[in-house]
């Protein structure tokens, strides 16, 4: 899934959760690209902390865009552990759309 506001994780993590409980899904994980101007908010504990409590209730995967942290100055050091960063958000969900993922736009 390739979003571009950090508050729908957590709407994110509740439908894997759901869908990782029901046999009819197959579902076994899923990953989340955040891009733009939202990748400063992964910074702010205050925003991040009941966010990575989703994203680990429901072992989700989240990334952050390479381009978009650039950007917008935010200091790497200072995203959570959890957050990966991919060079391009946008190349790496094409990338896994080849691959033959489902990608969700949001």
């Amino acid at each position: 899934t390739l979003t571009s506001n950090v508050q729908q994780i957590r709407a994110i993590a509740h439908a894997v959760s759901l869908m990782q409980q029901d046999e009819m899904y197959h579902f076994n994980s899923m990953e989340v690209v955040i891009c733009g101007q939202t990748v400063t908010e992964l910074t702010r504990p205050e925003v991040m902390e009941p966010i990575l409590q989703a994203i680990a209730d429901a072992n989700l995967q989240v990334k952050a865009c390479g381009f978009s942290v650039n950007g917008q100055k935010v200091d790497r050091s200072q995203l959570p552990p959890q957050i990966e960063v991919v060079e391009n958000g946008i190349a790496y969900a094409l990338s896994k759309q080849l691959a033959g993922y489902e990608v969700l736009g949001l």
